[in-house]
Parts: structure tokens; sequence; C-alpha cells
């Protein structure tokens, strides 16, 4: 805009900002100064004074509230077993099952059923231990990792949607996916032959 301006009355005639007082200009004193004080001053201030309480509005911000660390379950799902570990937040293990230490022997272990049985029961260990009240921490938070593709990782999530799941659901804050993806990657191990 000013760079159209060939005429300095022009400019000024435009921005009137830019021009100093008339005192300044037409006074026997010298010319219009401000000490660096008189700046600093005009300046706003680093910490500037909250509004007051009564306003709608409110700036300021919220106060932190402290929350407790969240406890940990882990859910590895593979294509021959399904393994269930509870951790505190420091990733000391609580309580585990897998689907053979819930009965399932050989194939059965990577049923349905077997990661069923596998989250039924983990829920079970994890509202006793919210009863004991023997933990450090109180239990309110619960992350949840998953880990896999096999079945019982979809067990593990039809569980927590029936009333055997009401107890961990509602302290459930995080659902993560941890699944390894491989983009490229190595090459794969040979076939079994059937």
């Amino acid at each position: 805009m000013f760079a159209l301006c060939r005429s300095p009355l022009r400019l000024a005639a435009r921005a009137p900002f830019l021009r100093p007082p008339a005192s300044a200009v037409f006074s026997d004193q010298a010319p219009y100064t401000r000490s660096m004080a008189d700046l600093l001053e005009s300046l706003p201030s680093e910490n500037p004074e909250p509004p007051p309480a009564s306003m709608p509005w409110d700036y300021r911000e919220p106060p932190e509230k402290e929350t407790d660390p969240p406890y940990r379950l882990h859910c590895h799902s593979t294509r021959t077993n399904t393994i269930n570990t509870f951790a505190d937040p420091d990733g000391n293990v609580l309580a585990w099952f897998s689907g053979g230490s819930c009965g399932f022997k050989k194939r059965n272990r990577s049923t349905y059923e077997a990661g069923y049985q596998c989250a039924v029961r983990m829920f079970d260990k994890i509202a006793a231990l919210a009863e004991e009240k023997r933990l450090e921490r109180p239990l309110n938070n619960v992350d949840l990792f998953t880990k896999g593709f096999g079945q019982g990782r979809d067990a593990l999530f039809k569980a927590l949607m029936t009333a055997q799941g009401d107890t961990v659901r509602t302290r459930i804050v995080s659902i993560t996916d941890r699944t390894p993806i491989k983009i490229g990657g190595t090459r794969a191990k040979k076939r079994k032959r059937r």
C-alpha cells in the first residue's frame, strides 16, 4: 500500500500514526523522543491481572487434577494362544492368564472360547484386587493394550461388553493396539507343508 505512494505527504495523510506530534515538530524544543523507561512502562506486563471471578467468562487456566497413573491390561493374542497380563503402573505383573492356564490343551488354546475364559478370569481377578485394596495406588484407571490378530482379542472385547466385564469396563481409560505391522520387512518363513 505504501509502495505505491510517491509523495511523503500522501503517505502521512494515509498513515497519521507515522507522523510525530505537532508539538515536537513546530516548537523550539528538541525533537520528540521517549526514554527507555517510558517505553517499558507502556508495554503490557508479563503477568496481567486476571479478570475478577464474578465475570461470566474466566480466562484463567483450571488447576491441574492429579490423576493416578493407570494400571495396564495387556492382551497378546496369537494364532496358537492368548495371554492376558495385568500389571501395575510400574510394570510389575499382578496376574496373568493364558489359554493353557485356563485348562485348554494343544490346538484348543487358540480358540475363541479359550480367549473368552482368559478374559473372564482376568476380570474376576481385577475385581478381587480392587476389593482387597492391597494395592499401593487406587485402581481407578486401566489402560488396555492389545497385540496380535488372534481370536482371543475379539473374545476379550466381547467379554468386556457383557455383565462380567462391567467392573473393568468402567475403569478403562484408553485402548491401544500395539500390533507390529511390517512394511516390506525380512523374508517370510517357508510355509508348512500340509
